[in-house]
C-alpha cells in the first residue's frame, strides 16, 4: 500500500518512559532505488527485491515482521524507529522480527514490549537460517532479547553494536539477552560472532529460581554448540554474564563483566561438558557469585581443555575461579592472571582460586591489574 503525504510528528511518553515519536503520523517504509512508500515494515519487505535494502520511517510500529528473502531492513538511525510487535491480546505482544532468510541484515532499531508466550523473543533467527547481522538495534522489555541460530561454517552470524537491556518479561527462556538450545537454532549452532554489545539487566522474572544469563548456550546434548566468539562486550547487572553446557569452541576475551546478581553462580558459568573453550582478557569485578565456575550440574561429562589466562579479578564474592570436585578433567591453564592481590590466588574467600582437588596452574601469576 502506497502512502501520500504525512502529518506534522508529535513526541509524547511511550512504553517504558522512553520519549518517542508518536505513531499519529503517517509512517513509511522504503525501497531504496524504488519510488513511493509503504504503510507497514512488511508491505516493503514483500515488495522489495532479493538483496535490496527496506528503510524505515521514526515511529511506533506494532508489527510482526518476516524476512523471509536475503534483505537489509534498516531504522532511522536518527529518531528511534520502535517494532514492538502485533498486539494479539490484553498486554500480549508477538515477536517484533522473524529472519526466516539467509543473509539478513537488521540495523538501527528499537525492539521492544514482545510479552506473549508463544513467541518468546524480541527478535527470532529461524532454525537453520545462517549469515545474520543484528546491528545497532536497541533490545529491551522482551521475554527474551534473541533467539539465536546459525548453521553454516562459512556464513557467521554477527551480532554487534547492540544494547540488550531488561529482557525480563514472563515467558519461556525469559531473562536472557540472547538464548539458543536445540530447538531454537534447529540442532546445530556454529560461526557466531558477539561482539561489542551492552547487555543490561537480564535476569529474569524469578520463575526459574536463579537469575539468568545475558547469552545462553544451552546445548541438551554434545557437538551441537561449537566455534562461538563472545568478544569485547559490556555485561552489567545481569543474573549471569555467560552460561554454557555441551559447547566446544568458545572464546570469551575482553568483556567486562560487573554486578552479576547470581550470588550461587557466576559470570561466567560452566555446567559441564564443555572443552576448547578460551577465556582471556577479561575483567570480573564486583559480582556476587564467583567469577567464573566450572561444575557438571547439567552436564554428567567433565569439562575439558579450557584456558583462562590474562584476566582481572576483583570484588568476586565467592571466588575468582571455582571448580567443582570432578568438574575438570586435565590440567587447567590459569596463568598471568591478576587475582585481585599483589599475592597471587588465594584458596578460600573472595577472589579466590577454589580447585576442589582439580588441577590447576595459576603460576606465573600477574601482581597488578592487566591493563
Amino acid at each position: 500500500m502506497v502512502v501520500g503525504s504525512r502529518k506534522k510528528s508529535v513526541r509524547v511518553s511511550v512504553g517504558k518512559g522512553v520519549e518517542l515519536l508518536e505513531g499519529r503520523q503517517l509512517m513509511a517504509a522504503h525501497i531504496v532505488g524504488m519510488p513511493g512508500a509503504f504503510a507497514t515494515i512488511q508491505a516493503a519487505v514483500n515488495a522489495a527485491p532479493a538483496g535490496g535494502t527496506v528503510r524505515v520511517d521514526p515511529g511506533v510500529y506494532h508489527e510482526s515482521v518476516v524476512i523471509n528473502k536475503q534483505l537489509t531492513v534498516q531504522g532511522s538511525g536518527f529518531f528511534p524507529t520502535v517494532v514492538d510487535g502485533a498486539l494479539v491480546a490484553t498486554n500480549d505482544r508477538t515477536t517484533s522480527f522473524t529472519i526466516a532468510a539467509d543473509d539478513v541484515t537488521l540495523a538501527g532499531f528499537t525492539i521492544q514490549n514482545n510479552s506473549d508466550l508463544n513467541h518468546g523473543a524480541g527478535i527470532v533467527i529461524d532454525p537453520g537460517v545462517s549469515g545474520t547481522k543484528i546491528l545497532d538495534n536497541n533490545i529491551n522489555h522482551n521475554v527474551t532479547g534473541l533467539y539465536l541460530a546459525n548453521d553454516s561454517t562459512s556464513d557467521p552470524a554477527i551480532i554487534r553494536d547492540n544494547v540488550f537491556a531488561f529482557n525480563n518479561n514472563p515467558g519461556q527462556n525469559n531473562g536472557r539477552g540472547i538464548y539458543t538450545d536445540g530447538g531454537v537454532s534447529g540442532g546445530l549452532l556454529t560461526n557466531v560472532v558477539i561482539d561489542q554489545n551492552v547487555f543490561v539487566g537480564n535476569v529474569g522474572d524469578g520463575s526459574s529460581g536463579n537469575p539468568e544469563a545475558a547469552v545462553d548456550l544451552h546445548a541438551a546434548t554434545a557437538g551441537k554448540q561449537f566455534n562461538v566468539s563472545i568478544t569485547n562486550n559490556l555485561m552489567v547487572g545481569n543474573g549471569k554474564g555467560v552460561f554454557m553446557v555441551n559447547a566446544t569452541g568458545i572464546n570469551i576475551s575482553g568483556n567486562i563483566f560487573t554486578g552479576c546478581t547470581d550470588a550461587t553462580s557466576a559470570a561466567v558459568r560452566d555446567e559441564g561438558n564443555d572443552s576448547n573453550v578460551t577465556i582471556t582478557g577479561n575483567s570480573f569485578l564486583f559480582n556476587s557469585g564467583a567469577g567464573i565456575m566450572i561444575d557438571q550440574k547439567f552436564a554428567p561429562s567433565p569439562s575439558s581443555n579450557f584456558t583462562i589466562r590474562g584476566n582481572n579479578f576483583l570484588g568476586n564474592q565467592k571466588g575468582a575461579l571455582v571448580i567443582a570436585a570432578g568438574g575438570y578433567t586435565g590440567t587447567l591453564n590459569a596463568t598471568n592472571n591478576w587475582w585481585g592481590s599483589f599475592f597471587g590466588p588465594s584458596s578460600s574467600g573472595q577472589d579466590a582460586l577454589i580447585t576442589n582437588g582439580n588441577s590447576v596452574t595459576s603460576s606465573p601469576f600477574s601482581r597488578f591489574p592487566i591493563l
